[in-house]
């Protein structure tokens, strides 16, 4: 389901830093995608075979 999906982010610079963390945004991320494997997928793995790292 997440083969295509990478992670993007504006972080650390979103302007809005007294309303959200990384820690939150992390833990955000993991209640929506709760596979460990899907996660590794779309936290780094899709990026380095799109990116062919």
């Amino acid at each position: 389901m997440f083969s295509q999906l990478i992670w993007g982010s504006d972080w650390p610079h979103t302007q809005h830093e007294h309303d959200i963390s990384y820690e939150k945004t992390l833990h955000s991320f993991q209640q929506i995608v709760t596979d460990p494997e899907e996660q590794l997928m779309i936290l780094g793995k899709n990026a380095r075979k799109l990116f062919q790292f």
